[in-house]
């Protein structure tokens, strides 16, 4: 009798086992069909060469993987994101438009209540979320600052490069500049991280506040050097450089460094317009976390440094609906960093 109920559950399992991967491979089929011949255009709203573009390129061929349709990059750079992120809002419910976005250029855009703005975040369709974006205080190495407190003792305003008001960037310059009591200047109008870091190599200007990864390449060049990392625990990809929490700063000030610490959660987003065909916005999230998942993806990203610490498409969702409830004071942070000239 033993015996019977041992091999009955043996075959239970390779039951159910067998019907779940025959439902997985009926799914992955459904979004093949839907997708067959046709091509999805990913928006990245900054211009080639920065860290976004980078990440949307790395991952662009495993959503042809899962989806079976060509991607096409589409960069949209201009009014510090703004440009893309409205045009993706624009783009067609069809399933054939999605975007990569800064999670906190869009909610900081939105609760600045800036005029650019033409989209509500809330009914963006969140597809995933590819990584954190914890940001770093970095400079020249060949400048006159070499660390933070070099830069906490200078007779001057620092010129901080940024890509526009409406920029992640932006806020983080802003946020740090509160939290520590750094005098700055906000220098506009460059068209990616890449075009700041060759300013900041010239000269031109003193430094930028960035997200980590973008940074990377050029720290281990020799080229830059982090000064702050913006979270309140130390990176391990940094070890030596310090953090918010290292600085002892007044109770008055943490919730600054707190607020920086999680808005970098919120990470390179993954939206489709609002309004997007249920039935496709279920496919395109099903096919990102699957190329999300990908070992091969997770291998290239691992190469070319790039982090992956990827979130669901409802877990994204709720992540930017709490970020949007900040605290007053940091609303008005926020608001104030978009007013800078």
């Amino acid at each position: 009798m033993k015996r019977i109920s041992t091999i009955m559950g043996i075959f239970f399992l390779i039951t159910l086992i067998s019907s779940i991967q025959l439902t997985t491979a009926l799914a992955q089929s459904d979004i093949m069909d839907a997708f067959k011949g046709k091509k999805i255009k990913f928006i990245v709203h900054y211009g080639p060469g920065g860290g976004y573009d980078s990440a949307a390129r790395t991952l662009a061929p495993f959503i042809e993987k899962y989806t079976g349709a060509r991607v096409v990059i589409v960069n949209i750079p201009g009014a510090g994101g703004l440009n893309g992120m409205n045009t993706l809002w624009k783009a067609k419910g069809d399933g054939l438009t999605i975007g990569l976005i800064s999670g906190l250029t869009a909610v900081s855009n939105q609760m600045a209540g800036l005029k650019g703005v033409k989209f509500d975040l809330k009914n963006f369709a969140w597809l995933g979320r590819i990584s954190p974006t914890p940001f770093v205080f970095a400079v020249s190495s060949s400048g006159q600052f070499k660390s933070i407190e070099d830069v906490l003792k200078a007779d001057r305003p620092l010129k901080i490069g940024t890509t526009g008001r409406g920029n992640a960037i932006t806020v983080a310059a802003q946020m740090t500049s509160e939290a520590i009591g750094m005098d700055i200047k906000l220098i506009l109008g460059f068209n990616s991280t890449a075009e700041i870091f060759v300013s900041i190599m010239r000269g031109d200007i003193d430094g930028v506040t960035t997200v980590r990864d973008t940074v990377l390449s050029q720290v281990r060049s020799g080229l830059i050097t982090p000064v702050l990392y913006l979270d309140m625990q130390k990176s391990e990809i940094f070890p030596e450089t310090p953090s918010f929490g290292d600085l002892n700063l007044p109770k008055d000030k943490l919730i600054y460094a707190e607020s920086m610490s999680y808005f970098g959660q919120l990470g390179r987003l993954l939206a489709g317009p609002p309004k997007l065909d249920k039935k496709m916005e279920n496919h395109l999230k099903s096919a990102i976390w699957q190329a999300l998942s990908d070992p091969d993806y997770l291998a290239t990203t691992k190469k070319f440094e790039q982090d992956v610490e990827p979130l669901k498409g409802d877990a994204s969702h709720d992540l930017v609906i709490r970020t949007l409830n900040a605290p007053p004071e940091i609303q008005q942070i926020i608001k104030d960093a978009f007013k800078q000239e």
